[in-house]
Parts: structure tokens; sequence; C-alpha cells
């Protein structure tokens, strides 16, 4: 009934189960580590407003990956480009393109109106063709009238990490429920 044969073979046993203490000491220690970059980056407006830190992150993800992915993956999931007219991206996969640059518009980064899916193509190399095709397709989309609101609105917003959450959740949600 003895766990070992031998004085060297309990040594080894002994060692053993050290190095399995040590290994669930280490993961402990990464999970608190983890835990920790987690509630600091919630805390962090900066990481809500990115639009980079969604990718990557697609359990927890930020404001602008659930709403660039209800976009591309819900809303305009028939629509073609609005630069180019294709139905089948351009370079690579679907981008959510903003009518209006986030640095033009800080105010209209999560505003749907604004955003609309496009080839990824139209939207890095030709810097979002902001143009007389985007805006003629945003025409017939939404009206002339909205796309005149979009265009004449120029006023001044600083987002709040609660506000970023409170739209994360909402799209969240829609995503979930369209089972994307």
């Amino acid at each position: 009934m003895q766990p070992t044969c031998s004085v060297p073979c309990a040594i080894r046993l002994g060692q053993i189960a050290k190095a399995k203490t040590a290994v669930r000491v280490e993961k402990a220690r990464v999970r608190e580590n983890r835990q920790a970059k987690r509630d600091q980056r919630e805390n962090d407006l900066a990481w809500w407003l990115k639009v980079d830190a969604a990718e990557g992150n697609k359990n927890g993800g930020n404001t602008a990956y659930w709403l660039h992915r209800w976009i591309r993956l819900v809303r305009d999931k028939d629509q073609p480009c609005p630069m180019c007219g294709s139905q089948t991206p351009k370079g690579g996969h679907w981008h959510a393109c903003h009518y209006r640059s986030r640095g033009a518009a800080k105010h209209l980064r999560f505003t749907p109106d604004n955003i609309h899916k496009g080839c990824q193509n139209c939207n890095t190399r030709t810097s979002g063709d902001t143009g007389a095709k985007f805006r003629a397709d945003l025409v017939l989309r939404l009206g002339e009238d909205r796309v005149t609101e979009i265009d004449n609105d120029n006023t001044i917003y600083r987002w709040t990490i609660d506000e970023c959450r409170e739209i994360r959740n909402k799209y969240k949600t829609l995503v979930k429920e369209a089972g994307v």
C-alpha cells in the first residue's frame, strides 16, 4: 500500500508533486493578471473608442467591434459596397466604412447611419471614397434629408464609457439574436 517502491522513487514523486503545484500557482497568477488587465481596460475610454481593439476579442469586444459586426452581418448583409457596387468584397473581406470619417466627425463614430458595409479595397485603398458614388448610394438607402443631416452635423461631443458600454451591449444582443 506504499505510494513508492524506494527512496529515489519517493524523491521523484515529491518533485512531480512540487512541479504540479508550481504550474497551478502560475496558472492562477496568469488568470489574476488577465482579469486585472480586463478590469483596467473596462475603465479606459480609449479602449472603448478604439477600432482595432475589437478584432481578436470576440467574446468581449469593444463598442466598435459589435456595432461594425451588426452592420456587416445583419443590417447590410445583402447590400453591395456603396462605393463600387460589388456584391463580393474586393481585397479580402467586408469592412464597416464610415461616410464621414471618425477623424473628421468623432461624434458620428457610433451612428449607424454614418456606417455602411463596404469592400476592404474601397475602404482602405481609396481612403473610403466619400465622394459622389458613396453619397449617391446613401441617398438611395437613407434619403436626401438624412444624408444632408449627416453632412451638416458638426456638433462637438465626448463619448463616455457608460454610453459605449450601452451601445456595445445593444448591438451585441442584436448580433446574437440574429444568430451570427
